[in-house]
């Protein structure tokens, strides 16, 4: 008896999720244009050359303070 029930409440879910399925209409959407983005390339590529620059050095200088005698404990820090 509550497998008919369980079977008839499974069966009237799947019915609303495909009615509601087959009546779905999507909102007109505006056009969409494209348009260029304009953009000076030798900039951002002398930006991007800047950036891995102080990226570097500051991953050197650390790499290099680790390096270092840290004195008669000999701590460090990682």
């Amino acid at each position: 008896m509550i497998g008919y029930l369980i079977l008839a409440v499974l069966v009237a879910f799947i019915a609303v999720v495909a009615i509601r399925t087959i009546r779905f209409r999507p909102k007109p959407q505006p056009e969409v244009t494209k348009e260029e983005i304009a953009f000076d390339r030798d900039a951002t590529v002398e930006d991007f050359m800047d950036m891995l620059k102080v990226f570097e050095s500051d991953t050197l200088n650390e790499f290099q303070y680790y390096q270092e005698d840290n004195g008669e404990w000999g701590l460090r820090l990682l």
